[in-house]
């Protein structure tokens, strides 16, 4: 039998404003570096921004009078059922 346990999602608005920050400071120091013929910290650069855009995957929404169940790799992490914008870790699946 399984039990309903919550899960410590972060505040979505928060994670979106920073990874919104770092796509925008990733992407002008990946072309400076380019241009500068530095490619080695153009390169990570790249990976930064790639990093950052993949996170934003984590992001959902949880209506009112509903919840999202989270799923790691089809083991049950925890459910969100407090309505608003959140963070989770990319990889988990939210199912409504």
């Amino acid at each position: 039998m399984y039990r309903d346990k919550s899960y410590p999602a972060s505040n979505g608005l928060v994670v979106l404003l920073i990874l919104i920050a770092v796509l925008i400071v990733g992407a002008v120091m990946m072309v400076r570096e380019f241009q500068a013929d530095n490619h080695l910290t153009g390169i990570i650069a790249t990976f930064v921004v790639t990093f950052a855009a993949f996170l934003l995957a984590g992001l959902f929404i949880v209506h009112p009078n509903e919840a999202k169940a989270l799923v790691f790799f089809g083991t049950y992490k925890g459910t969100v059922k407090k309505d608003g914008f959140w963070f989770a870790n990319p990889f988990l699946v939210k199912h409504a």
